[in-house]
């Protein structure tokens, strides 16, 4: 998988006079949504807003007035999420720091530096980067001009190595658990094996560019902010560890959908109008009670496999089934051969803040944006993980006892609906994913703490 590394990028004309917040959100929708949340709350703080992120989420920037910046062609988006290989815990780190990453590293640092001096020169308002954790130019660039604050903005917390609490990055039993000398062996072997085959050759050679220093395992500390770091999750459900920063801080789930009920690709002609509530309606109007959801995530486009098991699972539950993917035209075909009783329906992008109160469980990747919209709407939760964050996600939620896993690459038909069996025929999982739904705080309180802490560099000379 080869990504182009020219892109056009057009650069936002922006106010010099009032603050400025350079964010990033580059990824899938999953990314983008909790970024796009920030800077709505930092433009409603009275801050021009300008974000990058792949040239498919553009207009999900615009319709909340914020200034996009495309750091990634469609069509390389498009490669990279049709690729099987980065849904493989191995294979998908490859692809975003061995691919992604330097593809797109010296277009972003000098699409910032434009930003935040035009002509050469700083700008006059204060400005402040917001940076999201597969975003190395911004960190470059805080140490290559000291002076401009950055803030990391963390969306999990398999993101920070905790070596006495580690978290679960694959399915494998070789993985290091304890003690926390060995975690922190296995970690310095991924460095030295990986990281430094994929990531590190590159993000040395444009640091020598610009006159700075090579930095060394840019995985283990130096991608985290010295000056501010928000983990965007609740500290129950990652209590804070002897690893963190003293600059981090947990300020609790975004629950953010983005724009009201526009699907991931906007360009797509089924962009829907009405109101959240009415889409919602039309979509569970079919069933005859709450069904089971499905999804794989909206950037995942190999999900066939994983769509036959669940309309093959709920006939056998003889329960209605949801199924949610980016590309429904490819799905369709499911709802078509499966019998009419138990009612199996296809559909794209749909708010789960809206949709997951009234449904009956999840079966999802574990992505942290949907794993933490089931918490919010108390349900139970099977999380099916392939790669990245989604096993140690999965891990928590096993943990506080509101749902089960089953690893991507075991799911078949059979295990999921004994898996399905167990998760909602045990009253313990309903009860516990209730009990955790009166911790989770509205979205707009840890939006309104993200914002907080961003804004304190306004009053600080560092």
């Amino acid at each position: 998988m080869i990504l182009s590394r020219e892109l056009d990028v057009s650069l936002p004309e922006i106010d010099p006079q009032r603050p400025l917040a350079i964010l990033s959100a580059p990824g899938s929708r999953g990314d983008v949504n909790p970024m796009l949340a920030i800077g709505r709350g930092l433009r409603q703080a009275g801050y021009e807003v300008v974000i990058g992120l792949a040239e498919p989420y553009v207009g999900l920037a615009e319709r909340l007035g914020l200034r996009p910046l495309s750091l990634l062609s469609r069509a390389d988006f498009e490669r990279l999420t049709d690729s099987p290989e980065l849904w493989h815990p191995i294979g998908g780190p490859r692809a975003l720091l061995g691919e992604m990453i330097p593809a797109t590293l010296e277009t972003h640092y000098r699409s910032i530096d434009a930003t935040a001096r035009p002509g050469g020169r700083r700008r006059p308002g204060p400005t402040v980067l917001v940076a999201h954790p597969l975003d190395m130019a911004s960190r470059i660039y805080r140490d290559r001009h000291p002076e401009l604050p950055l803030v990391s903005v963390h969306l999990a917390p398999a993101i920070l190595r905790t070596p006495l609490d580690p978290p679960r990055m694959t399915s494998w039993w070789f993985e290091p658990r304890r003690p926390a000398a060995a975690v922190r062996t296995g970690y310095w072997m991924v460095d030295r094996l990986l990281i430094d085959r994929w990531l590190t050759p590159p993000l040395n050679r444009f640091r020598t560019s610009l006159g700075l220093p090579p930095v060394d395992r840019p995985l283990d500390r130096w991608w985290l902010s010295p000056d501010r770091v928000l983990g965007m999750y609740p500290d129950w459900f990652a209590p804070p560890a002897e690893a963190w920063p003293r600059s981090f801080r947990a300020v609790g789930f975004p629950l953010y959908d983005g724009p009201a009920a526009i699907p991931p690709n906007p360009s797509e002609a089924d962009v829907i109008d009405p109101s959240e509530a009415d889409v919602i309606d039309q979509t569970l109007g079919p069933f005859a009670e709450p069904p089971i959801v499905f999804t794989a995530g909206t950037a995942h486009r190999c999900g066939e496999a994983f769509f036959a098991a669940a309309a093959e699972a709920c006939r056998r539950l003889a329960r209605p089934g949801l199924l949610l993917t980016s590309e429904p035209e490819r799905i369709a075909g499911l709802a078509r051969r499966s019998s009419a009783e138990p009612s199996i329906r296809v559909a794209g992008y749909l708010p789960l803040g809206a949709l997951l109160p009234r449904c009956a469980g999840i079966v999802h990747h574990g992505g942290i944006g949907t794993t933490s919209q089931a918490l919010a709407a108390g349900i139970p939760q099977l999380v099916c993980p392939m790669a990245f964050d989604q096993f140690d996600n999965a891990q928590r939620i096993e943990r506080l006892g509101s749902g089960r896993s089953l690893p991507m690459r075991r799911l078949t038909a059979a295990r999921l609906h004994a898996e399905l069996q167990s998760l909602l025929s045990d009253s313990a999982y309903a009860r516990c994913a209730a009990e955790l739904k009166r911790r989770v705080d509205p979205g707009s309180e840890a939006i309104a703490r993200s914002v907080q802490a961003i804004v304190w560099h306004r009053d600080c000379d560092l």
